[in-house]
């Protein structure tokens, strides 16, 4: 009888513990969005891990963090592998320019219109990104 008792404590503590880990994945979900006027950047490629939106132009990332998506927020300095332009049509904010380090001084990495972006930035430009200005064009 102990025995039976006991299997059925494991039973419902495994069961507890695979419903937690299914909603864990469900509350970041807000990971994936970019809103309307947003640059969005994200640290793993395919818009997954930690995640850092913006809609003004940024001269060097220095020491600012990402939202995490895992309980640690990297550095958004040299972590960017994924991106989204999410800007305006009618506005300043048409086209993002990232920049290898601050105030682009290490050159242009990548740029984009509205609604472009990239799942994966490739090997040459991954973790370089320092800096983005928005153009008109």
């Amino acid at each position: 009888m102990r025995f039976r008792e006991i299997a059925t404590i494991v039973a419902v503590g495994a069961a507890a513990a695979v419903g937690a880990l299914a909603c864990a994945g469900t509350a970041s979900a807000d990971q994936f969005s970019c809103d309307i006027g947003e640059y969005c950047m994200w640290e793993h490629a395919n818009v997954t891990g930690d995640r850092y939106t913006t809609a003004g132009s940024m001269a060097s990332y220095g020491t600012i963090r990402m939202v995490p998506d895992d309980g640690f927020a990297v550095l958004l300095n040299n972590s960017v592998s994924s991106w989204l332009n999410a800007g305006y049509y009618s506005s300043y904010y048409t086209v993002i320019h990232s920049y290898d380090g601050a105030n682009g001084a290490g050159g242009e990495l990548w740029s984009g219109g509205i609604r472009q972006g990239e799942a994966w930035v490739g090997a040459t430009d991954n973790d370089r990104a320092g800096s983005h200005y928005w153009r008109h064009s």
